[in-house]
């Protein structure tokens, strides 16, 4: 699988756009799972548990935002080809 790194990997602890960015690239590198939420404003579009060591490629809107229950790792790709 072959993606482009668009941004800069921050560690993503609020509810953030990621760069405006249409996918992200989400790695929970702490110690238990963790849930997160994708809302646009104040509506909730979904949730979904992230695991341990988990790499997960989240395809979503670019004013869309991304909120963990602890914090994670998240980069702005391309989607993967």
């Amino acid at each position: 699988m072959a993606i482009k790194i668009l941004s800069t990997e921050i560690t993503l602890d609020d509810a953030d756009t990621v760069a405006d960015a249409r996918v992200v690239r989400l790695v929970n590198t702490a110690g238990s799972a963790v849930l997160v939420t994708v809302k646009s404003g104040s509506t909730t579009l979904g949730t979904t548990t992230l695991l341990v060591n988990e790499v997960f490629y989240l395809h979503k809107s670019a004013t869309d935002t991304v909120q963990p229950s602890s914090p994670i790792k998240a980069t702005k790709v391309s989607a993967p080809a």
